[in-house]
Order: C-alpha cells, then sequence, then structure tokens
C-alpha cells in the first residue's frame, strides 16, 4: 500500500499546516498540565502521541520556521520530554513482565530496583515538563509560510520516510532477529501516519482521501 506514495504530490497550504500546528501546541500544552498532576500510565502515553504529532507538523515546516527561535524551543523540550517518558514506559513494560513470569527473589529484587529508577525518572520528566508549560506558545503565521515550499517540505519528509521503510520491511520480514531494523521500521511507522494526518479531509488532488485514510490504517 505505501508505494501508492511513490511519484505521489500531496498538497498542504499555508492555512491547513498553521491550524493544524496550533492545533497540535495546544495539545502538547493540554496533555503536559495532566502530566504534571498525575504522572499516570494513561498520561504518560497521551503526552508522547502528542508530542508525535507535534513533531509532525514541526517536521513539515520550510526550515526558516524550524530554526524560529521560540518554535524551536519548544519542539526540542518537548522532544526531551517524550525521551525521557520513553524510559519510564519501558521501565513500566519491563516490571509487568517480570511480575507476570515469576515470584521468586532474585526477580522481585529486580523489578523493586526498577521501580526506585523510575521514581528517579518521573521526577527529571515532571521537571521538564515544567519547563514545557513554562515556555511560550509558539506560533507561525500563513504569511511566513510560501505554499510551493511547504509542499516540497512536506513532500520530501514523506518520501524520506517511505524509502526508509522499503529499505527496511524486506529485512525485518526474512529475520526475526534484525530488531534494531524492526524498531527503526516501527518508529518511521508512527512518523508517517502522523505526517499523513495532517492531510485535510478534503484534498483535491489525484490521491483519493480513501487511499490516505487506508494507508493511515496500514
Amino acid at each position: 500500500m505505501i508505494h501508492v506514495l511513490t511519484n505521489m504530490t500531496l498538497f498542504l497550504t499555508s492555512k491547513q499546516i498553521v491550524t493544524k500546528m496550533e492545533e497540535n501546541v495546544k495539545r502538547v500544552d493540554n496533555r503536559v498540565n495532566d502530566y504534571i498532576k498525575d504522572s499516570n500510565e494513561n498520561n504518560i502515553h497521551d503526552i508522547r502521541t502528542a508530542i508525535r504529532r507535534l513533531d509532525a507538523s514541526f517536521r513539515s515546516l520550510p526550515k526558516n520556521l524550524r530554526e524560529k527561535k521560540k518554535v524551536c524551543k519548544y519542539i526540542t523540550t518537548s522532544k526531551r520530554l517524550f525521551k525521557i517518558n520513553s524510559q519510564i514506559r519501558d521501565y513500566d513494560i519491563i516490571c509487568e513482565k517480570l511480575e507476570k513470569y515469576s515470584s521468586e527473589p532474585i526477580y522481585t529484587k529486580l523489578t523493586d530496583s526498577l521501580n526506585r529508577r523510575r521514581k528517579i525518572t518521573v521526577a527529571s520528566a515532571r521537571k521538564i515538563a515544567l519547563s514545557v508549560r513554562d515556555l511560550p506558545l509558539p506560533h507561525v503565521s500563513e504569511n511566513d509560510i510560501r505554499s510551493k515550499k511547504l509542499e516540497m517540505r512536506f513532500n520530501k519528509v514523506v518520501c524520506r520516510l517511505r524509502e526508509r521503510i522499503e529499505l527496511d520491511l524486506p529485512v525485518v520480514l526474512t529475520n526475526a532477529n534484525k530488531v534494531k531494523e524492526l524498531h527503526e521500521m516501527r518508529k518511521d511507522c508512527k512518523k508517517l501516519r502522523y505526517l499523513l494526518e495532517l492531510v485535510p479531509p478534503q484534498n483535491n488532488n489525484s490521491i483519493d482521501n480513501k487511499e490516505i485514510h487506508k494507508m493511515i490504517t496500514e
């Protein structure tokens, strides 16, 4: 299905990307506030997906806007929060598996050790979340975006991800031990999914909206 994107041009207008950017910034802001109140598993998941969507919007922007100080600072700090919450999520997954695996003392000690690390990591993550909340929300203007540059940038990023996925897919399908390649492909698929979500429902180009939805689902 991903081959449909080959030599296919997807269109975004300045107004559409600005609207999506504002929506995604607001979503991160709301999720950060929820996370600060309670850094539970659900809020960890929600803040990570919100940052992924914001990053997709950011990646689509022309270079001059990606380098804009306020925008860059907010995105960089948000991605730090994303990264540290990935560690917390990993602790949760490992502890859950260990608890089901065995109740022997050696595993109990390991679980206790991981929980202590999680507690320390959550404290660090909350400090980063507070710093994100204190930053001014980034804003981009339609007047700062040339439609042609936006179109070129968006399709360039989509094409790059598509090529990486197509490169890794045969490797992971033929060798289950290629864990690194599988992990990278999963990340690229998520990035591509959130990029395709930026394409508006009413999109008068050569690719059907049902095709976009099908690609996102796959």
